[in-house]
């Protein structure tokens, strides 16, 4: 008897636009390919921040992702998602044995040159203790399977009961006992991002890992990862745009259409240029610049204006420092991974705008003895005002009265000076 279908909606029926379709599993689908993607692009930036020795990773080539490593060997990945309600990955799993068994394959025709097999999730892997009454459940956990073997040095030393369970395996997947103990003995199991975070794990946790991302913005880094995983996604498609794909092949050569499914990791510095326009970068050296001024410091910012002819200036100038000052304290509580790196950057940036400026006015005096204080103080807020409006990443978006502020703490500290050098304790 066919299905009856639902009444027909009344007017208080809810909109189409306000309901999720829970049975379509298409945008599940999408996700757990994308989460594929997107841990393709954590070992591509792992091995940019010089984490792992992989120089490429293969996209869809004989596994999920195969990363080429600096020794000529490979690591081999199987990226599993699953929804967390389900609970932790077991034995019993048919997904989980096919990985295991996908790796058998791999080990067959390949042998050692696979180093490393892993099987990467967003779920945990059942690791029940040993004290426990179930057997069954023993049986079934990959975590005290794993341990049983990699604690052995041959098979006939594998414990009860994980022997009978690779006995049973090896029948299943239709291998020698050893060879799926050799397997065994270099499988790893990983637990990936959370599957609901794993964009924002990827931006913010893992790509501030490279030198030339820390300091960016949001926005930025979440451009940055997009490039990446659209990368991954592209190499583990069909789509290949080599030329040299309409040509016969010629022997002794690379096969583009394989070609395409090989990222290299510099791929990951290509994608930071493209998608941020890149600053120059003060690395180098300690910042000079103590947070935490004392009165003497006030004293000194004052004798400085007073000599540049800068006194009107004055009243400001001491605000914006005393303000910027209790402002990089805040970021130096909230940010204490990358203060020291913005801290570094800020100084750079402004005492390289400060001497310049000071150079400018000097050169336009009347005469030697002429104040260039007002010229070069003028100099200095257009040039910090650019900055902050037009590079403000350069900066780590702080805003202009920072930048001033910054440029007052160095002038208490004597880096910079808004007239000719004179002794400090003569004034």
């Amino acid at each position: 008897m066919p299905k009856k279908l639902p009444a027909s909606p009344t007017s208080s029926a809810q909109s189409i636009a306000a309901v999720a379709a829970t049975d379509d599993p298409g945008d599940e689908t999408q996700r757990n390919f994308r989460y594929q993607h997107a841990y393709g692009a954590i070992l591509l930036v792992a091995a940019a921040a010089g984490l792992h020795p992989y120089q490429a990773i293969w996209c869809e080539h004989h596994e999920d992702l195969l990363a080429e490593r600096t020794d000529a060997t490979y690591d081999a990945f199987q990226v599993k998602t699953r929804r967390p309600e389900i609970g932790d990955w077991t034995l019993a799993d048919e997904a989980m044995r096919h990985s295991v068994k996908r790796f058998v394959e791999l080990h067959h025709k390949f042998g050692s040159s696979i180093r490393l097999f892993y099987i990467v999730s967003n779920a945990d892997f059942s690791a029940v203790g040993l004290q426990i009454q179930d057997l069954k459940k023993i049986k079934n956990s990959p975590v005290r399977l794993l341990e049983a073997v990699q604690g052995s040095s041959q098979v006939g030393d594998v414990p009860v009961p994980f022997m009978e369970v690779l006995a049973a395996m090896a029948i299943e997947f239709g291998c020698e006992q050893v060879e799926l103990f050799a397997v065994l003995k270099r499988t790893k199991l990983l637990k990936g991002p959370n599957r609901d975070q794993f964009e924002s794990e990827v931006a913010h946790m893992h790509l501030p890992k490279l030198a030339e991302c820390r300091l960016l913005p949001a926005a930025s880094l979440n451009a940055v990862r997009d490039e990446i995983i659209q990368k991954v996604y592209g190499a583990s498609s069909l789509r290949i745009e080599d030329p040299r794909q309409h040509l016969p092949h010629i022997d002794g050569q690379s096969n583009p259409r394989l070609l395409a499914k090989r990222l290299e990791v510099s791929v990951v510095a290509t994608c930071v240029m493209q998608s941020v326009n890149m600053v120059f970068r003060y690395q180098t050296g300690d910042s000079t610049l103590a947070i935490g001024g004392s009165g003497s410091q006030r004293d000194v910012l004052r004798a400085k204006f007073v000599k540049a002819g800068l006194v009107d200036q004055l009243p400001v100038m001491e605000r914006r420092t005393l303000d910027t000052e209790q402002r990089l304290m805040e970021l130096a509580h909230t940010l204490p991974d990358t203060f020291d790196d913005l801290l570094k950057q800020l100084e750079g940036v402004v005492q390289a705008e400060c001497a310049e400026a000071q150079l400018v006015a000097q050169l336009s005096q009347a005469s030697p003895t002429a104040t260039y204080g007002p010229v070069m103080l003028a100099s200095v807020f257009q040039r910090l005002k650019s900055i902050a409006e037009q590079t403000p990443r350069k900066v780590g978006h702080e805003p202009y009265e920072c930048l001033v502020g910054i440029a007052g703490l160095l002038t208490e500290q004597c880096t910079v000076w808004w007239s000719d050098r004179f002794n400090l304790n003569a004034v």
